[in-house]
Parts: structure tokens; sequence; C-alpha cells
């Protein structure tokens, strides 16, 4: 099956080698996961994430799959639903990067002005980089103008499918069309991987990602703990191996993690507070109290657009000045595995629609018209995780991230909630920047107690 572009003036795909790009995006993870390992109390168990996301291990096994006639469906963002494409005997990978060394090659084809994640996925096909070529098809949601147009793009290189969301997340109005929607992908995968969808082989699907889920929720409830059970980087990390890994083990993986990662309060002492900074003027008074201990390094819910390896300088700067990301309601982290599917009735048409309602109504992204979940889900998560700042995240070219930030600083200080946004790019460029303001922030949290 073909993707749903017509074809009649198509040009010939752009390749480029990435010899050089892969080295180099290897250098800049291996320099943050150095960091992460020089970290006292680091669990043991970390090291299997470890691997899976450096290694050439996961990739080795899948072209093994591939050689044994598997195929492999690549997904954008967290809307297509992975029951489905296991349910049709194929695996699902998801396709979303934030590599700096693929964006200057992507630009040669798609615009400069262009959101840097979009980019740097285009560029990695480009060159034939992480998982983008072993693909069989990918399937990219409408979620902004870029990915929509992107999606053109990338049908040069391999089927692409396009996945039409609602404006808006009305269950009166937009649930039978989104639920149509996913009936359409699942007929085309079963068409495209020669295999019917079973109400048995989706029913099985669907168990096999919610124990995934399962223990995610084990992990994010020990992200509670004080002092800290896990940093917010090793927790990033592990689920974005999700991304690629065998999803059985991955699961039994991440059970052992956090079984591991829980003796570590006890066990080993605190983070020193962050290097004081001079300031001009006092900070605001206001109602807010996280009513952490003391003792804790101060606690940080990052919000607002992805953060994908290997670009960890957000979560590296803040947790390198002595803080500690214990919550997120990015995309590329809580969002991606938090939420479990609820099934009223397993028949196939039950199972599709509880799929479609699973996949769409929690998400926070700021694609949809009314995005006022977003800041339920903030405030939610400052008062269950005693959380002392916030660090609003935006990706430069990202108009819909930063649209919305206005709005989400108004609410949080009217409650009294410490804010502070960092926009960045995906090179290095404005690393000493972001890590003044970030040490100037938690100075400021630091002043508050």
């Amino acid at each position: 099956m073909k993707s749903v572009f017509d074809g009649r003036y198509d040009r010939p795909p752009v390749v480029r080698d990435g010899a050089a790009a892969r080295a180099d995006i290897a250098a800049i993870g291996g320099r943050y996961l150095d960091a992460m390992k020089a970290g006292k109390g680091r669990p043991a168990s970390m090291g299997y994430f470890d691997d899976i996301m450096t290694s050439a291990r996961r990739r080795t096994e899948l072209e093994e799959y591939k050689r044994g006639g598997g195929k492999i469906v690549g997904l954008f963002c967290n809307f297509v639903p992975e029951e489905l494409v296991y349910a049709a005997g194929a695996l699902p990978i998801r396709l979303c990067a934030e590599a700096y060394p693929a964006v200057p090659v992507a630009e040669e084809v798609l615009a400069r002005d262009v959101c840097p994640l979009v980019k740097s996925a285009f560029g990695m096909r480009m060159m034939k980089l992480g998982y983008f070529d072993l693909c069989d098809l990918a399937i990219m949601p409408t979620s902004c103008d870029a990915k929509k147009k992107c999606s053109k793009f990338m049908s040069a290189y391999m089927p692409t499918w396009t996945l039409d969301l609602p404006q808006a997340k009305d269950y009166d109005k937009n649930l039978s069309q989104w639920t149509r929607e996913i009936g359409g992908i699942k007929d085309r995968l079963e068409e495209f991987c020669g295999r019917k969808i079973t109400a048995a082989g989706l029913e099985g699907a669907i168990r096999m990602v919610h124990r995934r889920t399962e223990a995610f929720r084990k992990m994010y409830e020990l992200r509670k703990a004080d002092p800290y059970a896990i940093t917010g980087r090793d927790a990033f990390l592990a689920i974005q191996a999700s991304f690629h890994d065998d999803i059985d083990r991955w699961t039994g993986k991440m059970n052992e993690l956090v079984a591991s990662a829980s003796l570590m309060p006890s066990a080993n002492p605190v983070v020193p507070p962050p290097p004081k900074i001079l300031l001009t003027g006092a900070p605001e008074a206001n109602s807010y109290s996280s009513s952490a201990p003391v003792s804790c390094p101060p606690k940080i819910l990052l919000t607002g657009a992805p953060v994908i390896w290997p670009n960890w300088k957000l979560l590296h700067t803040i947790e390198e000045a002595g803080a500690v990301v214990a919550a997120d309601t990015l995309c590329s982290g809580t969002q991606r595995l938090f939420d479990p599917i609820e099934v009223d009735e397993w028949t196939q048409h039950g199972m599709i629609r509880a799929l479609a309602v699973k996949h769409l109504f929690p998400s926070l992204c700021p694609c949809f018209i009314e995005n006022a979940e977003h800041i339920d889900r903030i405030l939610e998560l400052a008062a269950d995780f005693r959380i002392d700042g916030v660090v609003y995240h935006t990706l430069r070219l990202c108009q819909l991230f930063d649209m919305e930030y206005n709005h989400v600083a108004a609410v949080l200080r009217e409650k009294g909630i410490p804010l502070i946004n960092i926009t960045t790019d995906l090179g290095l460029e404005d690393s000493e920047q972001i890590k003044t303001r970030i040490e100037a922030f938690l100075e400021m949290i630091g002043n508050r107690a």
C-alpha cells in the first residue's frame, strides 16, 4: 500500500552520509550519560536502559526481525494506537527525534524556520540514522502544521500516512469522527501487514500495553519520594527506551528498576543545594508552599514542549544545578505511558472506541483549540508532588507551546507557584544562558523557603 499522496510531482529523495552526524550524536549523548552515571546512588538497574539507548543492541534485534519478514511501523506523537500495530503483527517505534546534527541536513529540503524537532526527525531519515531506515511505514498525526506538511516530504522515503486529528476534544462532537479515523487506520494496517486484526489479537495487544502502563505508574509514584528515589534524567531515559524496546522486556526491566530505586532514599545522601547567586530585588510574596522537607533538593515540574534524547540540555542543567525534575507533563515523558485504556465492552468495536478515547482525550497537546486540561494537570502535579517550581519549556519556532505560555503563567501566578519560561533550540550555544537563568530561578525558590 502506498502513502496517501498522489506523487505527481515527487522528486527523488535526498540522501546524505550520516557517519559524522552519528558520531556527533553519540558524543553528545555520551557526555550526558557520563554525568548521570556519576551521580551518587544511581540504581544499578539503569544500566539496562543505558544500553538500550546507546548501543546497537536493539537495532541488531530489529534487523534480525526484518530479515525474518517482520514489519516495523514508525509513529510520531502519542496519538497513533500502538495496540493496533501489535495486533496487526508488526512492531511500533516512535520516531520523534531531537538530535541537532540532523537539523542542518534537513534544511537542505525543509525551510529553516520550521520546528527543530521536525527538522531533526527528517534529517535523521535523510541520513538513515536511528531507526528511521528500518521502518516500512510511517504514520504522522496532523498535530501541527510542521508535521502535517512534513508527512508529504517523508513519503519520498517510505509509505507515509496521516492521522487527522480533530480541532477540539469534544466527546459529543468529535468522538465518532475520531473513532472512524482510528478504525480506518486499523483497516489500512490489516492490508499493509497482510493480517486480519481479530478481537482476540486486539485484546491481547491492549492487555500487553496495559501491563507496561502499570509498570510505569509504579515509577511515577516513586518519583514522589522525599528525598528523590530516581532523578528526572534517569526517569526520562527509561521512558524513552520504550520508544523502540521490546515491550515485554521493557516492562520487566521497569519493574526491576522500581524495586532497586525504592531503596535509594534511605541508602543515599541528598544532593547539595545549588550555589548561591546574588540577586537584585526580593522575590514576590505569594501563598503557595510546596511543604517539602527543607533537606530535599528543589523539586521541579517540567512542562511544555518535549525533551527527547540526546537533547538532554535542559534536564541536565536543572539537575546539575542541584534540583530534581520530580514530575512532568511532557508527551515524551509521563504523557506517553501514564493513561491506561478503559474498555467497557471487549468487542472489536468497543475496543476501537476505547483506543480512540485513550489516544485523544487525555492528551495535553496545545494543538487543540481548548487545552484547559494542561493547566489542570500542572496544578494537580504541583500539589501531589509538592513541587517547588515549574519550568515551562518552549522549543524555538514551536508556536503552539509559545502561545499557550502566557495563559499558563497567569494561572500559576494567581496560585503563587514559581514559574520560569525557558526557550531552547537543539544546539548547545545557549547552554550557558540557560544555566544562568535556571540557577537564578532555583536561588529565588530557595529564598522563599
